[in-house]
């Protein structure tokens, strides 16, 4: 069908899987209006408003497979290729990709976003009934396989689904699987089950025949042994595969120098009903994890290298990949944890541009970007420790403690002739990127953004705190607002902070933000961060703790010991109808 460029046969028309008819309608006319439909492109992310779109065209989708190399010569076969995130980015390494989708308006947008990718064709045709001569060498099942109990006819379903992938192989070829975890530690804190959106309801093993399935670590290599597909190779996506923001391999789980708790510690789980109360804090529960060597069965996801012989290299061996996607796509970069001949960790950085204009130094003004090259730090993050403060009912007078080192620190590093002032590199020293190491020592790294001149040490500070309190899980009860308390703790620790202090810090995270955010983005996150009332989640034994303190004031109240006689006076009266509607019965 030339005019919408998918393929169909005449016995396939649609399936009804759908994130509605006119949100796809939507998503599909967005791409029309786009000229950079690449999988940086932010004008495809400027598009996102809501849980469906960010879905669909956020650069983090992506991020999946850019650990796997794939080049011109490769063969690739994608399953259930929704509306094309994932299509768009295999189109892009050259490979010939056959992205096959069973809903005809989906389909369509796949096309849509790949329109000008010639070696990308998509079709649209029902897995179980897709019959093609070619075999591939990639095989992908993203977010597929769960759907099979629905999708796909007759018993044995999940079985029948990965016995067509591996059909579609050919000789050494990979499949690459890639779905939530049923016993994902997120699910243990209380976010909803993502696709029937009910909390502990695959953990409980709620599922019918007929209904979505997720599957543990266990249970999921069980499935594809019986499939003839038992040489397996396993990452963890982080926070999970839809919108992975680190990429763990198998080898760093079992490497006690590689502390995995610290890298995930900017990776928070969402529910994606939105939903904002939680069992416990998962940032902390999963350092306990690692440690007794469970953080793979309990990561929220899998990503799954899987064949019938060795699975063919795919890519240089690493310990984990870290993306950072949210910016313009010419600062969008990776960062690959990797050991050396000698054993020795270290960190390299690149960037993952498709394809943009590179911004020259001289066109930022007040910022430039760098890529550090470092060793890997092992460590506590200073964000982790502050986690544990909240945990433990903090105070004012602990916050401030927490903050003393890494203050003094600031301190230590400013200029000689100008206290108030910090070396140029010194932009992101904030507790995301400040390691306490086993001496004590505060050391500071992923030092990416450099200013063109000295910076006010107050600006590291204020934007420090204000997203290192609008990280952790239970805020501080104090005031209306972050900004009022940045002051308190500031006086605490003789720093004083007046009006002019948070213009000019905002004026300077403009002059970050805008350079390396999203175009979309406004100018100037820090006064949303300072003013938003605490926090974003809490646990929900904190929330039930201030129900129950409420029941428990209003019960002793004197107005509920008078109207005792009246709620006993109630119950009796309620008792004796339902003893007459039983007697008439």
């Amino acid at each position: 069908n030339a005019g919408i460029r998918i393929w169909q046969t005449s016995e396939h028309d649609s399936i009804g899987y759908s994130d509605g008819e006119t949100v796809e309608r939507r998503l599909l006319e967005a791409l029309r209006q786009c000229r950079d439909l690449s999988s940086t492109s932010d004008e495809v992310r400027q598009q996102i408003v809501d849980w469906p779109s960010e879905y669909h065209f956020s650069p983090l989708r992506h991020a999946l497979l850019r650990p796997f190399s794939f080049s011109p010569s490769d063969r690739i076969l994608e399953f259930g290729c929704g509306c094309g995130a994932i299509t768009r980015y295999l189109g892009e390494t050259g490979a010939t990709v056959v992205a096959v989708e069973g809903n005809r308006l989906r389909a369509q947008i796949a096309a849509e976003r790949c329109r000008d990718l010639p070696n990308v064709r998509v079709i649209c045709d029902n897995l179980e009934d897709f019959e093609i001569p070619e075999r591939f060498d990639t095989v992908t099942l993203i977010g597929v396989l769960e759907y099979a109990p629905v999708f796909v006819s007759g018993e044995q379903t999940v079985q029948r689904c990965l016995q067509k992938a591996r059909q579609s192989l050919a000789a050494g070829g990979n499949l690459l699987l890639a779905i939530e975890n049923q016993l994902g530690l997120k699910y243990f804190a209380g976010c909803a089950e993502d696709h029937i959106g009910l909390p502990f309801f695959g953990i409980e093993q709620l599922y019918g025949e007929r209904t979505v399935v997720t599957f543990g670590r266990r249970a999921l290599a069980e499935a594809l042994a019986s499939s003839g597909l038992d040489q397996l190779q396993w990452y963890y996506p982080f926070p999970d595969y839809k919108l992975p923001r680190v990429i763990v391999s198998d080898a760093a789980m079992t490497s006690p120098d590689f502390d995995v708790a610290t890298l995930l510690l900017r990776t928070c789980s969402r529910d994606y009903r939105g939903a904002w109360l939680r069992t416990f804090d998962e940032t902390l529960a999963r350092r306990v994890v690692w440690r007794n060597g469970l953080l793979g069965d309990l990561a929220n996801s899998f990503l799954i290298v899987a064949s019938e012989c060795a699975p063919k290299d795919s890519h240089q061996p690493f310990l984990a990949k870290a993306y950072n996607l949210s910016r313009q796509p010419q600062f969008c970069t990776e960062a690959t944890f990797s050991r050396d001949e000698s054993d020795r960790i270290y960190i390299n950085r690149a960037y993952v541009d498709a394809g943009g204009r590179k911004i020259q130094n001289s066109e930022l003004g007040r910022i430039t970007h760098q890529l550090p090259t470092e060793d890997y730090v092992t460590g506590q993050l200073l964000l982790e420790e502050l986690h544990a403060l909240a945990r433990h009912g903090w105070s004012l007078e602990r916050l401030s403690c927490w903050a003393a080192p890494w203050l003094a620190s600031l301190r230590n590093n400013s200029c000689p002739d100008r206290p108030d002032l910090l070396p140029p590199q010194f932009v992101d020293f904030t507790p995301f990127n400040a390691i306490r190491c086993e001496q004590g020592k505060i050391t500071y790294i992923d030092a990416e953004w450099k200013a063109n001149e000295p910076i006010p040490l107050k600006w590291v500070f204020i934007r420090g705190l204000a997203y290192s309190l609008d990280n952790v899980m239970q805020p501080i009860d104090h005031g209306s607002d972050r900004r009022s308390l940045i002051v308190e703790i500031g006086t605490r620790l003789q720093l004083t902070l007046g009006d002019e202090d948070f213009v000019n810090a905002e004026q300077w995270e403009v002059a970050l933000q805008c350079y390396s955010g999203p175009q979309k983005a406004a100018c100037g996150g820090l006064a949303s961060v300072l003013d938003r009332p605490p926090g974003r989640t809490v646990p929900i034994h904190g929330a039930l703790t201030e129900a129950v303190d409420a029941l428990t004031e209003n019960t002793n109240s004197r107005s509920w010991r008078i109207t005792k006689p009246l709620r006993w006076g109630l119950k009796l009266v309620q008792a004796v109808v339902a003893t007459i509607r039983h007697d008439r019965r």
